[in-house]
């Protein structure tokens, strides 16, 4: 049976945090992964699904550190899961211990976008042209123009004795463009982290939203890229 994995910590695992939510933990070392069982299905989550599945992993978070995955992270079966632990021990306990006591907080802004930051249409017809099009929107949407990027290191500064570390990304976004900052913040520093924030961004006259705290998705790169993790 396939099982589909929330999330990697420590153990003991809390398993009080998950009771009733049909996590099962795999054990291995001084790690444990949180898994639910997947049926042989391939339809796409709903709704209901994908807000179950971050709720197990906010409430263990509530407990500790954890390294958390987006939803569709498959392993085959249990024994797979364990040599998962395995086999990225050092890297999940370093990361483990960098996550210790912190959380992610996000800022979102919309931005009028800038005449040539605007991604050229995309052609009709197949082939190179077509792809060659949605390469560079892609690679236009996540980087920051040279103003957005002065924006953010601006906010950066203003926030940095609040923050161990930070990521930024932005995307078009009808007629503008969406850029996000994450941050990962001590637990203890998060009202002040969210004052602070609202007070920086709110006489700017751009919409803004933040959100937070949340586990630590946007820190974790390359957490699911092992060969035993397969996208479901």
């Amino acid at each position: 049976m396939k099982y589909l994995v929330h999330c990697i910590l420590r153990r003991p695992a809390p398993c009080a945090a998950a009771r009733g939510q049909g996590v099962i933990f795999v054990e291995s070392g001084n790690l444990s992964a949180a898994v639910t069982p997947r049926g042989s299905g391939t339809a796409p989550p709903d709704a209901r699904q994908l807000l179950g599945y971050e709720r197990v992993i906010s409430k263990l978070h509530a407990s500790g550190p954890v390294i958390p995955l987006r939803y569709g992270c498959l392993v085959e079966d249990e024994a797979a899961a364990v040599r998962l632990l395995e086999e990225g021990s050092a890297g999940y306990e370093a990361l483990l211990e960098r996550l210790e006591n912190r959380v992610e907080m996000g800022l979102r802004v919309l931005w009028e976008a800038a005449g040539d930051s605007l991604p050229a249409p995309t052609p009709a017809t197949p082939g190179a042209a077509y792809l060659a099009a949605a390469r560079r929107r892609r690679c236009l949407e996540a980087e920051l123009t040279p103003a957005e990027r002065a924006w953010a290191a601006g906010v950066c500064a203003g926030l940095s004795d609040l923050y161990s570390e930070e990521s930024q990304e932005a995307r078009f976004a009808g007629a503008g463009r969406l850029v996000s900052l994450y941050f990962l913040v001590p637990r203890q520093a998060v009202r002040r982290f969210r004052a602070r924030l609202r007070r920086m961004v709110s006489g700017q006259g751009r919409g803004f939203l933040v959100s937070g705290p949340w586990p630590p998705y946007n820190f974790v790169n390359g957490a699911a890229s092992h060969e035993g993790i397969h996208a479901g």
